[in-house]
């Protein structure tokens, strides 16, 4: 014979109780996060880090959301970051020289420093991607430790 209100019976449960007009149901508990990642994201997300390294946002954006999910994905993305904030920092000073006034073929050598700092950043930047898409990691020529 059951109970009023036996857990192992569910027949035996009163209805929840009806909410009043107007009101908000309960906030839905949120989901725990996967566990883990897999190998073809990590590998994608190492990938996207260098290709946007021309950006410094994308880097920055992936480190910072998935750091420590994979040790790969951590030191591709801190590569990444610190190749494209030692080319932004180049870019902001050779910007700043600009406003000197040094003569004309100063300023014209400074713009072709600035275009070869985008072109290495971009070649840099599908070349290690395409690398690190393949699971294979990669090291910039230019190292400063900014982020380690």
């Amino acid at each position: 014979m059951t109970q009023p209100n036996d857990p192992q019976n569910p027949a035996s449960t009163p209805p929840p109780a009806a909410q009043p007009p107007g009101t908000m149901p309960p906030p839905i508990p949120p989901q725990a996060p996967a566990q883990g990642t897999s190998v073809q994201d990590v590998r994608t997300l190492a990938m996207l880090a260098h290709v946007l390294n021309f950006t410094l946002i994308g880097p920055l954006v992936i480190y910072l959301v998935k750091k420590g999910a994979d040790p790969f994905l951590d030191e591709q993305a801190k590569e990444s970051l610190n190749f494209a904030l030692i080319c932004f920092i180049a870019h902001v000073a050779i910007s700043v020289l600009g406003f000197v006034p040094l003569g004309f073929f100063i300023h014209l050598v400074l713009g072709f420093v600035h275009l070869g700092i985008t072109v290495a950043q971009l070649v840099f930047g599908i070349q290690f991607g395409l690398k690190a898409k393949d699971g294979i990691g990669s090291k910039y020529p230019v190292q400063i430790k900014l982020i380690s």
